[in-house]
C-alpha cells in the first residue's frame, strides 16, 4: 500500500513546469492560488540553486574540474528567486 503523498509526488514532479505556468497565469489575475503556487515555486528554485551552488563549491574543494561555471550559473539562479520573493511579498495584501 502506498502513501497518498507518494502518489501526489509522482504526479507533481513531472508536471512542475505546467504548474509554474498555471501559477503565473493565476498570479497575473491576482488570484490567491497564484500567490500560493508562486511562493512554492520560488522556494523550490531558491533551494535548488543554493544546494547546487554548494555542491559546486564542494567539488572545487576536492579538486574536481569545470565547477566555476556551475557555481556561477546556479548562484545566479539562487539570487534571482530571492529578489522575486521579496517583490512577491511586497505585493501581497490582506
Amino acid at each position: 500500500m502506498t502513501c497518498p503523498l507518494t502518489k501526489l509526488a509522482k504526479w507533481l514532479v513531472p508536471n512542475f513546469p505546467s504548474i509554474c505556468l498555471l501559477s503565473g497565469i493565476l498570479l497575473l489575475r491576482c488570484r490567491p492560488w497564484g500567490y500560493l503556487l508562486t511562493s512554492v515555486g520560488l522556494t523550490k528554485f531558491m533551494t535548488l540553486g543554493i544546494f547546487v551552488s554548494l555542491m559546486g563549491l564542494n567539488m572545487a574543494r576536492v579538486g574536481a574540474p569545470d565547477n566555476a561555471a556551475l557555481v556561477g550559473i546556479f548562484g545566479a539562479l539562487a539570487l534571482l528567486p530571492i529578489v522575486m520573493t521579496v517583490i512577491l511579498f511586497r505585493n501581497i495584501s490582506e
